[in-house]
């Protein structure tokens, strides 16, 4: 294979990056085309140094802050670095978008080499005026995708976003999955409030064997010379030491509620049918966690329907409902 990252992508490929909103993805696709456009290994597999293009669907500010957060953390420089950055997202429905596309790619071909990656962040601010989950629409954009491949033999990587109710699985029509040679997601732990962690894990691949799950955190960045202005670098890190399972964490708060109120029960001779658990109390017995934590943790379980809940009252465990 003419891998751009050893075992993740090679040229003359389409690839899918999702997750759900604010997953991390982007950054994750940031710190890709960086490594690439350098020549730096990528957490473990070997890059092929090449050009690469990124357009910027979100915006230019936002990616440019990112990319000089990565270079502060990484002590890099990118300013002589073949990375091109688009200014707007790209409607790729439209036939004279991209043909402009394909004719400014053509000048950087040209000027300095072939393009080894193709960044299309998101898909949604690049995709034009059509309707992501109609067949002939995607049917439409791929095509288009395809013709940049297939001109220029570069791995064309779509970010892109879950579905609300389908968080296992790209947004849209499903010609998407069927159209790419390989599939990544992008999960964030569901402790939205803790710092930020994420799981990078392969889902599809049509040649080969998945990659091992990379797991990052984020730091957050101080701009240079912007103390005011931050955005924030990705750090490989372990699973053991930092991506918590949700259905573990969620778990131990139900158990915890139940504990509680066998304790209280216990103190004052009631039943712990009878025994209502505060917040406050719940808090105070996860001592190292953040009380907002707490907070999203207790909302899931109330949405999960797994405690009993009344406003001014408190919780109460399902445990011991059968007592009644």
């Amino acid at each position: 294979p003419d891998w751009v990252i050893e075992d993740v992508c090679e040229k003359d490929s389409v690839i899918d990056i999702y997750g759900a909103p604010k997953s991390g993805k982007s950054f994750v696709a940031v710190d890709m085309a960086l490594n690439i456009t350098l020549g730096r290994d990528w957490h473990g597999h070997k890059t092929v140094k090449h050009p690469v293009i990124y357009l910027a669907g979100e915006g230019l500010r936002g990616i440019a802050r990112r990319v000089k957060a990565w270079e502060h953390y990484y002590e890099a420089n990118t300013n002589n670095a073949d990375l091109f950055i688009s200014d707007r997202g790209v409607r790729f429905l439209d036939q004279k978008d991209h043909k402009l596309l394909i004719d400014h790619i053509y000048e950087i071909h040209d000027e300095i080499g072939e393009v080894g990656m193709i960044f299309v962040d998101t898909l949604a601010r690049n995709f034009g005026a059509g309707n992501e989950n109609s067949t002939e629409d995607m049917n439409l954009f791929i095509e288009r995708v395809d013709d940049l491949k297939n001109t220029f033999k570069s791995c064309i990587v779509l970010v892109h976003h879950t579905g609300h109710n389908a968080n296992g699985r790209a947004r849209g029509s499903s010609v998407l999955p069927a159209a790419v040679d390989a599939e990544f997601a992008v999960k964030r732990q569901k402790d939205d409030d803790e710092d930020m962690q994420l799981e990078f894990t392969q889902t599809l691949v049509k040649d080969g064997n998945n990659i091992k799950p990379i797991y990052f955190k984020f730091q957050e960045i101080a701009l240079p010379g912007h103390d005011d202005i931050t955005s924030g670098v990705l750090i490989e890190t372990e699973k053991e030491h930092m991506f918590v399972d949700d259905k573990v964490v969620l778990t131990a708060t139900e158990d915890k509620i139940a504990e509680l109120q066998q304790l209280i029960a216990q103190n004052t001779d009631t039943d712990p049918i009878q025994v209502w658990v505060k917040h406050s109390d719940i808090t105070k017995v996860f001592s190292g966690v953040k009380e907002s934590t707490i907070k999203q943790r207790l909302k899931r379980l109330r949405e999960e329907n797994r405690v009993h809940w009344e406003s001014g009252k408190g919780y109460q465990s399902k445990k011991f409902d059968e007592i009644k």
